[in-house]
């Protein structure tokens, strides 16, 4: 359990869930404040037969709460085609991948979508490897959730696992994974 009381106040405890896990109620009608996010989804791969990115996981507070992954970025354009992959959705969409120019520039992979206090970070797209394809786009970071109320059971929490990168080099990646932060007084 991360003590972070300095930053939401006194008489509160808080814990961050970065793997899945139970949140233990410590008394009947315990007010809580819930943020749940979505992992990243992957970039895509740049150029011919590199694959879309792997959709981020979702992330859960019991029955509470829920936020999606982000989609995967698109794969860079196939043969005869220069355009970049289109960028994945999500809280933050990522950018779309760079077109291919000419024979002599390559197109950069897509920015991945931004998560939220640095959890569900969408990955980046590939840069293409050869100036006839487009470049990857990036992957949408996960979806946010919020949950504020009483509770008076323990509750499983779901993190969910980032979203795989396309297959092509160099440059591109998976998704970060989610997070559940619970504060409580």
């Amino acid at each position: 359990m991360s003590n972070l009381s300095q930053f939401f106040g006194g008489g509160q405890k808080v814990q961050i869930f970065t793997s899945s896990g139970t949140w233990v109620c410590p008394a009947a009608n315990t007010k809580v404040h819930v943020l749940v996010i979505g992992a990243g989804g992957g970039g895509g791969g740049g150029g011919l037969g590199a694959g879309t990115g792997g959709a981020g996981n979702a992330s859960s507070f019991g029955a509470l709460a829920t936020a999606n992954g982000g989609t995967g970025g698109g794969s860079g354009g196939s043969v005869g085609t220069i355009n970049g992959g289109t960028g994945g959705t999500g809280y933050n969409n990522g950018s779309p991948g760079g077109n291919s120019v000419t024979t002599y520039q390559m197109g950069y992979g897509g920015k991945g979508g931004e998560g939220v206090l640095g959890f569900g970070t969408g990955g980046y797209g590939g840069q293409t490897t050869n100036s006839t394809y487009g470049a990857g786009g990036g992957g949408g970071s996960g979806n946010v959730s919020t949950y504020t109320g009483t509770v008076s059971s323990n509750q499983t929490v779901l993190v969910g696992t980032g979203g795989s990168a396309g297959t092509s080099a160099p440059f591109n990646a998976k998704g970060s994974d989610g997070a559940v932060i619970v504060w409580w007084e």
